[in-house]
């Protein structure tokens, strides 16, 4: 008899804790979803190290923001396949980010042929703006918006090819 006690006490502690963290991380989802869905007024470098506005980097079509760093195995990968399966898609605007010096930026897209998507920009946030304003915590951190500037989708860490395509179709299927 106390042996069951203690399995349904242990049972119901778990119930409980797995629908604790559950609702925790919808609540988180949402106000990830809440800061991504304003346009931050924030200045940027480009490669040539010119000041650019985050808002310009945006193109009335479908707009893939990546932020990485290019020590990230991740960030490799996803770059490798972002070519692989985009290199011909004119529909999209890729849009490279990341905290880390422009030479480091540099050897990057070299290094994983970024030039080879038919359109990509890449900058360098080493002030932690758009980290700090979108509240990135980790890399990589990709968000797909509309164009017409509606928040789609974002996913923190690895994202799959097929999610990442299933998005970017609703975006394109998306209306203002």
């Amino acid at each position: 008899m106390r042996v069951n006690f203690i399995f349904f006490l242990g049972l119901g502690l778990l119930v409980f804790a797995g629908a604790f963290f559950s609702i925790q991380k919808r609540a988180e989802n949402t106000a990830q979803r809440s800061v991504l869905d304003n346009i931050p007024d924030i200045s940027i470098s480009d490669l040539d190290g010119r000041a650019v506005s985050f808002e310009s980097l945006l193109e009335p079509r479908t707009n893939v923001l990546i932020y990485f760093n290019s020590t990230c195995p991740i960030c490799q990968s996803e770059a490798e396949l972002l070519v692989k399966h985009f290199k011909s898609d004119s529909t999209i605007n890729f849009i490279w980010i990341s905290s880390e010096p422009i030479e480091a930026i540099r050897s990057f897209v070299a290094t994983y042929d970024l030039d080879l998507l038919h359109d990509v920009t890449v900058a360098s946030d080493t002030l932690y703006q758009v980290a700090s304003h979108f509240k990135f915590t980790s890399v990589p951190a990709t968000v797909v918006y509309s164009k017409h500037g509606a928040l789609i989708d974002f996913f923190k860490g690895a994202v799959s090819m097929q999610d990442l395509k299933r998005a970017i179709q609703k975006a394109h299927d998306s209306k203002p």
